[in-house]
C-alpha cells in the first residue's frame, strides 16, 4: 500500500526520482513535508463541508447550527468518570446533537398529544402518557355535535374504570375545577419514573413463618419480601398514537391479570401470564412448562385468608404472592417476574460492568439445568484445591444457593471475585471470608440473604451492585449487613443495598477504612445505628461517603468526606478536627466535622433561636417509602423541599438517586413543554410513578 506522505513525490518522473535516491533523497524529504500539508489542508476543506450538517458536524459547530434555528439548550446533565472510584461517571441525559437534529421534525408536529410523549422520553428519558384534561370535563352538548362518550356520569359497574380512578389512565368525567388542572386548556403529562427490572427463574419464598401463613403460600421475592409485580413494556411502533397502560412500565392490577372466560370463571390473562411474558409459575424446578394460565386464579391474598379451591393457583401480582391448595403443595416453586425500581443499584439481572479479569482462572456455574443446591460449595472447594492467584466464580442463573453458609479464606496476595454473568441475579445465604495479608474478594450482581463476615488480615472487600437483604424493619426479621470482625480489610461498598455495618476492631490498631457510594445503608430507621460496633458503639473506622443514602445512625471514629448524601439517623464521630462534610443533609445535633453547604444548616442560618426548630422540622427528607421492595423505595418524594431535591453540589438531589439528575430532567421537559403545547394551553407535569 503506497505511503499517504509519497503521494507527490510519486507524481515526478521515474528518472527524477532515481537521481535524488542516488543523492540520499532530500527531494523526497521535502515533498514529504509538503504533502502532510496538503492532506492537512485537505482534511479540513472536507471537514468544512460535513460542518454544515448536524448529523457530521464536530461538537464545537452544534450550537451553532441550533442558533441558527432558534433551538433552546438544555441541561446536559451527568458526572465525569472517577478512575479512583472504581465507575465510568454517568452518561449526558439529553444528546444535544440529537435535540438539535430533531427541533424542525418536532416543530412540524406541534400541538398534538403524541408529541408531548415524545418529547418526555428523548428530552428526559421517562415514558410518559399525556392526557387532555378538556376532554374528560361534564359540558353541556350541542345537538349538532352530538359526543355521548363525553360528559357522562360515573358507572358504578364499570369496575376497571373506577380501578384506574386518579391513574394516568383515567377516563372518569369531571367537573370543571378552574384551580386544578380540569380546565378546557388542561394537559396532563403523566411520567414513569420507576425501570421495569426481570427476575428468571428464581426460587419462591416459603412465607410459613409469615403470620397466618402456611406451607402452601409463597412469595416471589426470594427473600420474602412483599413486591408489587410489574409487567413488560411494549413500545408502540406508532408513534402518532397515545400510549396505553401495556406500553408503560407499571404495576399489574389484580383486575387487569384476571380475564373473565365465562361466568363465574376467572383466568390469568395471557397478555401478563404465561412463559416469554411478564409473570410464570413453574410447580417444581424439573417442570418443563409453567402452570397453565387457566389454572392462575388473580385474588387478593392479603393477611394469606384466601385458599384458591383444588387445581387452582391463587396469585396477587400487587403484593407478589403466591398460594396453592393445602393438599397440593409442590416441592419447590419457581417463577419468573419483572418488578419496579428506580435506578440499576442492588444485585439485579440489568447489565453493570465486570471487573477487569483477563488473567483469571474462571470457574462457571449455574445455568445447565443443575440442582443449585451444592454446586457453589463443590466449586469453592475446587478453587480451595487449585489455588489460583486470580480467579473468578461466575454463577449463570438466578438461582437461590441454599448452603447455609460459604466459607472463603484467600492465602497470601490471593484474588477472588464472585460475580454474577450477565442477565443473572444469584441469591446466597451468607458468606465467611477469612484470610492472610494482600487477600482480595469482589461480590458483583448477587443477593445476599444473609451476613457477610470478614475475618483475618486481608486487604480489601469490595461489593458492587449487590443486595444484603437489609431485612424486615418490625417484623422480627433482623436486618443483615457486614461485620468486619478484628480485620485490617478495607471495605469498599458500590451501587449497593445493605444492612447495617458492623465493626469491630480495637483502638490499639489503625482504623478500619470503609467507603460507601451510590448505595443505600439501611438499618430500620435513625433510631438503629447504620455504623457501629456490634455492641452498639463507636466503631474504629473512618468513612466516605458519596451520593448515597443512609437509613440509620452513624457511630464512628472519624468522616474523611461525605458528600451529596442524606443521612437520616444522627452522625457522631469522635474526631471532628479532620474531615469534611459537604453538600450533605445532615439531622440537628449531629456531632461531625466542618460542615459545608449542608442542610439544615442553610436553612437555619441567621434565624433567631425559637424559629430554628420549625425550619429544621421543615427542611427534612420525605420518601416515597423506606420499605425495602417496594418500587419507591429511598426515592424522595415530590412534597421534599427542594433544599434536599435540588442541594447536591450539582443541584441534582442529594442521596442514592443522585445520578439519576431528575431535577435537571424535570427541568428539560418543562422548558421543552412550553415551547410545544399550543397556545392557551397549560402542561402539567406528573410523576405517576
Amino acid at each position: 500500500m503506497p505511503d499517504p506522505k509519497d503521494r507527490l513525490y510519486d507524481l515526478l518522473p521515474v528518472y527524477i526520482r532515481r537521481r535524488d535516491l542516488e543523492s540520499g533523497g532530500p527531494l523526497r524529504a521535502l515533498l514529504q513535508v509538503i504533502a502532510e500539508q496538503v492532506c492537512t489542508v485537505e482534511s479540513d476543506i472536507a471537514q468544512l463541508y460535513q460542518n454544515w450538517f448536524i448529523e457530521t458536524c464536530e461538537s464545537w459547530a452544534v450550537p451553532y447550527i441550533g442558533d441558527l434555528i432558534g433551538h433552546r439548550p438544555l441541561h446536559e446533565g451527568g458526572r465525569a468518570a472517577n478512575p479512583d472510584e472504581g465507575d465510568c461517571g454517568s452518561n449526558p441525559i439529553v444528546s444535544v446533537r440529537r435535540d438539535v437534529a430533531n427541533t424542525i421534525h418536532y416543530r412540524r408536529r406541534k400541538g398534538t398529544l403524541a408529541l408531548l410523549e415524545v418529547l418526555a422520553r428523548e428530552v428526559a428519558g421517562w415514558p410518559a402518557r399525556a392526557v387532555e384534561f378538556g376532554r374528560l370535563m361534564a359540558v353541556c352538548q350541542s345537538l349538532n355535535h352530538l359526543r355521548p362518550e363525553r360528559g357522562r356520569t360515573i358507572d358504578l359497574r364499570a369496575g376497571d374504570a373506577l380501578d384506574l380512578a386518579g391513574s394516568a389512565f383515567d377516563l372518569l368525567p369531571r367537573n370543571v375545577d378552574l384551580r386544578g388542572p380540569y380546565t378546557p386548556g388542561g394537559v396532563g403529562i403523566f411520567v414513569f419514573r420507576l425501570k421495569t427490572y426481570s427476575a428468571t427463574r428464581s426460587l419462591a419464598y416459603c412465607a410459613s413463618e409469615a403470620d397466618d401463613a402456611g406451607e402452601h403460600c409463597f412469595t416471589f421475592s426470594p427473600v420474602g419480601a412483599d413486591i408489587a409485580l410489574f409487567h413488560q413494556p411494549f413500545p408502540d411502533p406508532d408513534p402518532v398514537r397515545v400510549a396505553s397502560e401495556w406500553n408503560l412500565p407499571g404495576p399489574i392490577r389484580r383486575r387487569a391479570l384476571s380475564q373473565r372466560i365465562e361466568e363465574g370463571l376467572v383466568i390469568a390473562s395471557p397478555v401478563y401470564y404465561g412463559e416469554g411474558q411478564s409473570v410464570a409459575i413453574w410447580a417444581g424446578s424439573k417442570a418443563k412448562s409453567p402452570v397453565p394460565a387457566n389454572c392462575v386464579l388473580p385474588a387478593d391474598l392479603s393477611g394469606w385468608a384466601f385458599i384458591p379451591p383444588p387445581g387452582r393457583v391463587a396469585l396477587d401480582p400487587e403484593l407478589g404472592r403466591i398460594a396453592f391448595h393445602p393438599n397440593e403443595i409442590p416441592p419447590q416453586v419457581l417463577v419468573t417476574y419483572h418488578y419496579g425500581f428506580s435506578a440499576d443499584l442492588g444485585g439485579g439481572e440489568y447489565a453493570c460492568p465486570d471487573s477487569p479479569s483477563d488473567d483469571a482462572v474462571v470457574y462457571r456455574i449455574g445455568g445447565s439445568g443443575r440442582e443449585p443446591k451444592r454446586l457453589l460449595r463443590t466449586t469453592l472447594e475446587k478453587w480451595k484445591h487449585e489455588k489460583p492467584a486470580n480467579a473468578v466464580i461466575e454463577i449463570g442463573d438466578s438461582s437461590t444457593y441454599e448452603e447455609e453458609e460459604s466459607h472463603i479464606h484467600l492465602d497470601e496476595g490471593q484474588s477472588l471475585t464472585v460475580r454474577a454473568a450477565a442477565g443473572a441475579r444469584p441469591v446466597i445465604r451468607s458468606i465467611h471470608l477469612s484470610g492472610e495479608r494482600g487477600g482480595r474478594l469482589i461480590l458483583e450482581g448477587l443477593m445476599i440473604a444473609g451476613r457477610v463476615e470478614v475475618t483475618g488480615d486481608l486487604e480489601s472487600l469490595r461489593v458492587r451492585h449487590c443486595t444484603l437483604f437489609p431485612g424486615h424493619h418490625g417484623a422480627g426479621r433482623p436486618a443483615w449487613g457486614i461485620l468486619l470482625r478484628n480485620t485490617a480489610a478495607r471495605l469498599v461498598v458500590q451501587h449497593s443495598i445493605l444492612g447495617p455495618i458492623q465493626i469491630e476492631r480495637t483502638q490499639n490498631d489503625e482504623p478500619s477504612a470503609v467507603r460507601v457510594s451510590d448505595s443505600i445503608l439501611d438499618a430500620g430507621g435513625g433510631a438503629h445505628a447504620a455504623i457501629c460496633e456490634p455492641g452498639g458503639e463507636t466503631a474504629w473506622a473512618v468513612l466516605t461517603v458519596k451520593r448515597s443514602t443512609v437509613l440509620g445512625k452513624i457511630l464512628a471514629h472519624a468522616i474523611h468526606l461525605a458528600e451529596d448524601s442524606i443521612f437520616v439517623g444522627r452522625v457522631i464521630c469522635s474526631t471532628r478536627q479532620s474531615g469534611c462534610m459537604r453538600f450533605c443533609y445532615v439531622p440537628p445535633r449531629s456531632r461531625t466535622p466542618a460542615r459545608h453547604n449542608c442542610q439544615p444548616d442553610l436553612a437555619v442560618a441567621g434565624l433567631a433561636q425559637d424559629a430554628c426548630a420549625a425550619a429544621e422540622a421543615q427542611i427534612s427528607p420525605v420518601f416515597e417509602s423506606v420499605r425495602y421492595g417496594d418500587a419507591t423505595y429511598c426515592q424522595l418524594s415530590d412534597v421534599c423541599p427542594d433544599e434536599i431535591r435540588r442541594g447536591a453540589s450539582d443541584e441534582s438531589e442529594m442521596g442514592v438517586f443522585h445520578d439519576l439528575f431528575q431535577p435537571q430532567r424535570g427541568d428539560n421537559l418543562a422548558m421543552r413543554l412550553e415551547e410545544y403545547v399550543p397556545a392557551a394551553f397549560k402542561a402539567v407535569t406528573w410523576f405517576a410513578t
